[in-house]
């Protein structure tokens, strides 16, 4: 089989695809081409390890790693771009740039199979990109099936979201959609939601039936849950306070809310 894409040196900053690399650092152009990029190694080699579409990858001239990013590259039939120093660090987004970079197909929706899932994250209006990151890699780890994320939602796969994530968005599918009708469908078909709010009843007191499907919403860093939301969960639950302060990090609340439902899910065993 003959290897389809070779290696490209880009010099100049006309270049069509260097100038594509540049607008995907805009959720708009994200959006318009269904196009993102991942920088450093950790998350190149999650992409790797995973079964989503990797159309470009790009190293920094002069860089060590080259010859098996360009064999990993070739194997795959992916575009291999070599940068200088210059144009890479103007794609780059952080301060001490690893080196290597790749440009990814979104995922479709598809990739959600609601039948097979038993423990979904719903997130809703959460702004700072750090927060949601952090709540993908803390659904990763507790065993969620994926995560459904509200149109008011930051962008996954905004740069500093996807580094706050360590690679799990790659672990697990992440959909935008309205959640309210979400909702619906979930509790037709027999889900269990569980808001967290400040004025629901104590976590301890949240009882799950063991292998119970539930949809847990967590909401916006200030306000909370949407009315319209807060509406369709059948539980409000709140995590006790001991100390002094006035309320938990999202994404820390939502660890230990995930936790507590997944050890009654499974039982003891």
């Amino acid at each position: 089989e003959s290897e389809r894409k070779i290696v490209m040196q880009i010099t100049s900053r006309e270049n069509k695809r260097f100038k594509l690399w540049k607008k995907l650092k805009t959720k708009k152009e994200r959006d318009r081409q269904g196009l993102f990029l991942i920088e450093g190694e950790h998350l190149v080699e999650e992409a790797f390890a995973s079964n989503w579409v990797m159309e470009d990858l790009m190293v920094r001239e002069g860089d060590v790693r080259t010859e098996g990013l360009k064999q990993a590259a070739s194997k795959r039939n992916i575009n291999f771009y070599v940068l200088p120093p210059a144009l890479f660090d103007e794609v780059a987004s952080t301060e001490t740039p690893q080196g290597v970079l790749a440009v990814l197909k979104k995922p479709s929706l598809s990739l959600f199979d609601q039948k097979a899932a038993s423990l979904l994250l719903m997130v809703d209006e959460v702004r700072d990109p750090g927060n949601l990151g952090t709540l993908i890699r803390t659904a990763d780890a507790a065993g969620v099936d994926a995560v459904l994320i509200s149109k008011g939602t930051t962008d996954p796969y905004g740069e500093k979201a996807l580094r706050s994530t360590q690679g799990s968005l790659f672990h697990l599918p992440v959909f935008q959609m309205d959640l309210v009708t979400m909702a619906d469908q979930l509790k037709a078909e027999g889900w269990l939601l569980v808001g967290a709010t400040l004025h629901g009843m104590d976590l301890r007191r949240l009882a799950v039936e063991r292998g119970q499907k539930v949809a847990l919403i967590v909401g916006n860093e200030a306000r909370g849950i949407s009315a319209a939301l807060e509406q369709k969960a059948q539980y409000h639950v709140k995590i006790p306070l001991f100390g002094q302060a006035e309320s938990l990090n999202v994404g820390v609340a939502a660890g230990i809310l995930l936790y507590h439902i997944q050890f009654q899910r499974k039982g003891s065993n």
